[in-house]
């Protein structure tokens, strides 16, 4: 049974009585949560028991219950935003994820890969490709925020950069932030107040060695956020954190020896290198209305190294 309901903060959904044969382990007060599909959320919990099979042991029960389900195709107003984070199935964007979902935003993830995040509760996901010039974004009509998370590291001294490196960096890094905020945009711009978080790399503003490629990729990620927050204001937000050495996996290569780490730590003056989970907390910041003064700006996250110099 499936009737239409009305109530304050929902765009649309109904209630529906189902009945379901659960498996119980010790406690039997629970409530389930479905993802029927992108922007489809089933929230239940049990009502009443029908009945309960006592051959199971006791620590383990076979029962059936009748469950009241809300379904809605929207989410409410008081359940927190929606978000969507291009990649993140690994650093920062999956701190970042974890971190949004644990205050009950929902997020689209559209990355390459899985990688287990379509498990975490109030993420849906769909597989995309940021270098694919066709690809497609399966979005719900309204969107509070977006981030962009794909990077590349590809030091090489500048005689060894080819142009398909070039052409490489700037797909993944700037023309794919490119493409996936044009198909974001109309979502974006809906709510009124939303905001847009890119990556950048200290490298574009401090010249450092065999960083050709990317500092130039990131350099035009800099343009654009400063270009774009100017030209959506005053609906949607745009701020870019560059960001120094963080302890991702795509900076395992720099970071696979004690020697390498140590090294790395002891060149910027807080002698250490970045954590994910607090660059993640920057990024949830700019997402968040805390930061609603703040556009076009590009924050350093990078231990004092871009401004620092220690005697």
């Amino acid at each position: 049974m499936c009737n239409e309901q009305s109530a304050p903060g929902l765009e649309v959904g109904c209630f529906c009585r189902l009945r379901l044969r659960v498996l119980l382990v010790g406690n039997d007060q629970w409530k389930a949560r479905l993802r029927l599909g992108a922007g489809d959320v089933v929230v239940g919990e049990r009502r009443r028991n029908l009945a309960t099979r006592s051959r199971a042991p006791k620590t383990e029960r076979i029962e059936s219950f009748q469950i009241i389900f809300f379904w809605k195709r929207a989410v409410t107003v008081g359940m927190g935003r929606n978000i969507l984070s291009i990649g993140g199935s690994s650093g920062v964007g999956l701190e970042l994820i974890k971190h949004l979902t644990s205050q009950d935003d929902s997020v689209h993830v559209a990355s390459r890969n899985d990688n287990g995040i379509s498990a975490i509760p109030n993420v849906s996901f769909q597989e995309y490709d940021v270098t694919r010039k066709d690809a497609e974004l399966h979005l719900p009509e309204s969107l509070d925020g977006m981030v962009y998370c794909p990077g590349t590291i590809n030091l090489k001294p500048f005689g060894r950069i080819t142009d398909e490196d070039f052409q490489n960096e700037l797909e993944v890094n700037y023309l794919g932030a490119v493409r996936a905020i044009r198909l974001a945009h109309a979502a974006l711009k809906k709510p009124g107040k939303s905001s847009i978080v890119l990556f950048s790399t200290v490298a574009v503003q401090t010249g450092l060695p065999y960083h050709a490629s990317i500092s130039g990729a990131k350099g035009a990620v800099e343009g654009l956020c400063r270009s774009l927050a100017a030209e959506f204001s005053p609906d949607i937000r745009v701020n870019c954190l560059a960001l120094s050495l963080t302890d991702t996996p795509l900076a395992s290569g720099l970071l696979n020896s004690g020697d390498k780490r140590t090294a790395s730590a002891d060149r910027h003056p807080l002698k250490r290198i970045g954590d994910p989970k607090e660059v993640a907390q920057a990024a949830a910041f700019l997402l968040g209305k805390e930061s609603g003064f703040i556009t076009g700006q590009v924050i350093q996250i990078d231990g004092g190294i871009s401004t620092l110099k220690l005697l």
